[in-house]
Parts: C-alpha cells; sequence; structure tokens
C-alpha cells in the first residue's frame, strides 16, 4: 500500500506518507474516544460509523466490535479500529440499493450478510 515504488521497501518518502496516514487515523480515532479510556466502546463505534455514512444497528455495531475486539474486552483497540474501519471501506456500499425498503437510512438485512461474509477472520 505505501511501497509505490513495489521495491519490497519503504522509501523514506513512502515512510512519510505511511505516519501520516496513521496520524490522521490516529487523530480520527481520538476525536470518537470521548472517554478518553484508548478504546472505542460499541457507541462511541457507531457514532464513527455514522460519520462514516454507516447507518447499522446497535446490534450490529456490537457484532462489529466483538469482531474486531481482539481484547476481548468489548471495546475496539486503535490498530482494530484502522483494520475494521479500512475493511468496512474495501466493501462495495455503493452499488446498489442495499437499505431497507421502511427504513431507508438502515441496511438492510441482505446486504449485512454478506458484508459480514466478506469481513475477514481474524482468528
Amino acid at each position: 500500500m505505501f511501497d509505490r515504488d513495489f521495491s519490497g521497501q519503504i522509501e523514506f518518502n513512502e515512510f512519510v506518507h505511511l505516519v501520516n496516514y496513521v496520524e490522521q487515523w490516529k487523530n480520527c480515532f481520538y476525536r470518537f474516544d470521548r472517554d478518553r479510556s484508548g478504546s472505542i466502546d460499541a457507541n462511541e463505534f457507531q457514532m464513527a460509523l455514522r460519520t462514516f455514512r454507516y447507518n447499522l444497528s446497535d446490534t450490529f455495531v456490537q457484532y462489529l466490535v466483538r469482531r474486531f475486539d481482539r481484547t476481548h474486552r468489548n471495546v475496539v483497540a486503535f490498530d482494530d479500529f484502522i483494520y475494521a474501519c479500512v475493511c468496512l471501506q474495501k466493501q462495495p456500499i455503493s452499488e446498489g440499493n442495499h437499505f431497507e425498503d421502511d427504513q431507508p437510512n438502515f441496511y438492510s438485512l441482505n446486504f449485512l450478510v454478506i458484508l459480514v461474509v466478506r469481513l475477514p477472520d481474524l482468528g
């Protein structure tokens, strides 16, 4: 991703881009870590996801927290937050209509099942 010249190594300018990328994620993470605990709970994660235009149910957000929580504390740590967001960004959200007919701001169950199947396994 940051080895732009495909040399197998990260050169200095590529490293600078990597550091800037991580710094942007860190700023984003701390913007949603309201209690300054160093991790994001389901409510904080849901706020972040809504900012990213993912309007997901409480139950599904709790599922995502469990899916990306490697500490088994029901929270998402910084590195897991980056990983979760990048995984979600890779999903084809913009293709087609994925919303419930009666709740146009929420994703359909079929779409969420497909999303879960496409998410990488952390185990």
